[in-house]
């Protein structure tokens, strides 16, 4: 009799350690999951950053003296229906019905006001300038 009392006390704890290192484990890779995510979302941020930075380092060096606060440019993606208000640089590239960057530069220009530059998503050329009053 004791002999099966010490088996089944045996089983018992067997099951509970396993039972407890199973929890430990997918709690462990739940938290993995949610570190990939903020290590993803953060690289999406510093991706944004470095093609902001990527385009200000093709500007011409008068264009990079009016830029204050570098920093604090902003970026998006745009598909432009029209060439209206955009100074292109190449009169020969078609930068309607594609999607471009559109870059946001603070100037200390309080006449002209920022600086917009459009790039192509493939290679950071950039294709215009949004005109400035």
């Amino acid at each position: 009799m004791k002999n099966v009392i010490v088996v089944f006390a045996s089983m018992c704890l067997a099951f509970l350690m396993v039972g407890c290192s199973g929890s430990t484990i997918k709690e462990k890779n739940k938290n993995d999951a949610i570190d990939v995510q903020m290590t993803e979302k953060q690289s999406l941020e510093m991706s944004d950053r470095d093609i902001i930075n990527s385009i200000y380092d093709k500007l011409p060096s008068e264009e990079k003296d009016q830029v204050k606060d570098l920093d604090n440019s902003k970026m998006e993606i745009v598909t432009l229906s029209s060439e209206d208000g955009i100074g292109k640089v190449n009169e020969d590239d078609v930068i309607t019905g594609i999607e471009l960057y559109k870059v946001q530069y603070i100037t200390n220009d309080e006449i002209l006001g920022d600086l917009i530059v459009y790039a192509a998503k493939d290679d950071l050329t950039i294709c215009g300038y949004g005109l400035r009053d």
